[in-house]
């Protein structure tokens, strides 16, 4: 494992000094959001807009989602580049763009948040509030819920209407975090408030005939479920079933005794409310989507456990989409911080999450290149075939590796680490290209054509779990909630064994940084 461990070391400083070399502020003084990594060509998420300005826009995507990473790995001369860019004056968040807030939120809020922790750098504070300020107007629908795309400058929100859950309840984590760190009220009652909004959204449906399920849109005016509506473990709904039980431990966090700041009055009681009603949310609305979705098969002579999704009418009706998405391998990892947190795991559920990861596994080892499609769907003919690939191309997910880290944490069975270990040297030597990391267009085939596209995530997530689990480190799992995109926040008041040592390791690490 020591030289796998190294070998993922050298693919960050590979993957982030490739994008980081882009990343002296241009001429516009604008800095990238990703490398093309076949071309090295610079890659901005908000193009030039005719009708405004021809000036390049970018919000330093993949320097701020990579920064923990690259403090976790070592490489403190490119993490020291990312703030040292964060502290130019003409760096700014305050774009004349739509911008989503799911993405904002998730990958630039929280990476500027992690980070923090992690480095305490008072500029990552700095800009994370000036972010977190920039992405309040969101919240001004009629019914408190965000609206999915605001303008950073001017606020305006205009033009979407309809929401899903992964993008308007996938912020709690962020927001706490920020609550903690700067004692602004604004941003916990937010988080109070949407969760309050979503209950009273989700029990009307319940009273109206529909299940405990929940559906994955939901009018961002009227704070009423649109049907039909998608029941995924996968798209537009995993990241709502993380944010339930993380935002549980993350609460329970910051209301411990000690916690500074309190959270003051009258918000205490609210939040003391909604940290239980978190948990009791999460167990009942997991077990309402696996019963809903989990679908049993044989795929080349062995058994295989999928997620598929369900569209669901306003009558209540179902019919199966067939559709298995990568993304929901996620859930195996989910359900070990039952285990690792002890929170009276459900024996069904652990049962559930062995047999989803052992078929997420067999996915990646079932294919040419040894790295899993993108999306499938469950067979209706052909003997012995359970599914067949819709999407070919595989766009270096994490979901995998996440879990095969946390339910390592969880069981310590070796297994997983074995199987984190193989999945990276896949990655390496099929998707490296000269300026990082690639997608590849085609699973199936030994050598897929590279499209040069390297999110984000690649860094902040796939290449963070797999050196976790490779180093077979515990204390992020134990003393730390990661977000959907691999940030992890504190738990400061973990009475775990292992947190003392862990936080003093942490801050050794920071003062060497």
């Amino acid at each position: 494992f020591r030289a796998a461990g190294e070998a993922v070391r050298r693919a960050v400083l590979h993957a982030a000094g490739a994008y980081l070399s882009k990343c002296s502020a241009d001429a516009d003084g604008a800095l990238p959001d990703e490398v093309h990594s076949t071309s090295g060509r610079p890659v901005y998420w908000i193009a030039p807009s005719r009708s405004l300005s021809a000036q390049k826009i970018g919000l330093f995507v993949t320097g701020i989602d990579a920064l923990h990473t690259l403090h976790l790995s070592g490489a403190a001369h490119l993490a020291q580049q990312v703030t040292h860019l964060l502290t130019s004056p003409s760096f700014t968040f305050a774009v004349s763009r739509h911008v989503s807030f799911f993405e904002c939120t998730i990958r630039v809020l929280g990476g500027l948040l992690d980070s923090f922790e992690a480095i305490g750098h008072p500029v990552l504070l700095k800009r994370a509030t000036e972010l977190g300020r920039l992405l309040l107007p969101a919240f001004s629908s009629p019914s408190g819920l965000p609206y999915t795309t605001v303008n950073l400058r001017y606020g305006d929100v205009s033009g979407n209407t309809v929401g899903h859950l992964a993008d308007i309840a996938s912020f709690s984590l962020e927001f706490l975090t920020l609550y903690r760190h700067t004692g602004e009220a604004l941003f916990l009652e937010h988080v109070l408030n949407v969760y309050e909004v979503l209950w009273g959204a989700h029990d009307r449906a319940v009273t109206s005939g529909h299940g405990s399920y929940w559906t994955n849109e939901i009018d961002l005016n009227t704070a009423t479920f649109v049907y039909p509506g998608t029941v995924s473990g996968a798209h537009n709904g995993d990241s709502f079933y993380e944010y339930l039980l993380k935002s549980h431990l993350l609460l329970r966090d910051l209301l411990d005794p000690s916690a500074s700041p309190p959270i003051p009055s009258p918000l205490d009681g609210p939040a003391t409310a909604l940290c239980a009603e978190l948990l009791v949310r999460y167990r009942v609305g997991v077990d309402a989507l696996l019963e809903r979705t989990v679908v049993r098969r044989q795929h080349n002579h062995r058994p295989i456990t999928l997620l598929q999704d369900v569209v669901v009418h306003s009558d209540g009706s179902a019919h199966h989409t067939g559709l298995v998405s990568c993304l929901s391998c996620f859930l195996p990892g989910l359900i070990s911080l039952e285990t690792i947190h002890s929170l009276q795991p459900s024996p069904a559920r652990e049962a559930i999450a062995d047999e989803l990861l052992a078929t997420c596994v067999f996915l990646y080892d079932d294919t040419e290149s040894g790295l899993a499609p993108e999306l499938l769907t469950i067979a209706v003919a052909g003997e012995g075939v359970g599914v067949a690939p819709i999407q070919r191309g595989y766009a270096l997910r994490p979901e995998t590796m996440e879990s095969l880290y946390l339910r390592w944490v969880a069981t310590r069975d070796e297994k997983n680490r074995e199987s984190a270990r193989t999945l990276f040297e896949r990655i390496d030597k099929r998707c490296r290209a000269e300026f990082g990391y690639s997608s590849i267009a085609d699973v199936y085939e030994e050598k897929s054509f590279l499209d040069g596209v390297q999110p984000s995530y690649f860094l902040a997530e796939t290449l963070k779990y797999a050196m976790l689990a490779i180093d077979g480190n515990l204390c992020f799992a134990h003393c730390a909630v990661f977000s959907t995109e691999g940030h992890p926040f504190s738990l400061r008041h973990s009475n775990h064994e292992m947190c003392h040592a862990c936080r003093e390791t942490m801050l050794h690490a920071r003062r060497d940084l």
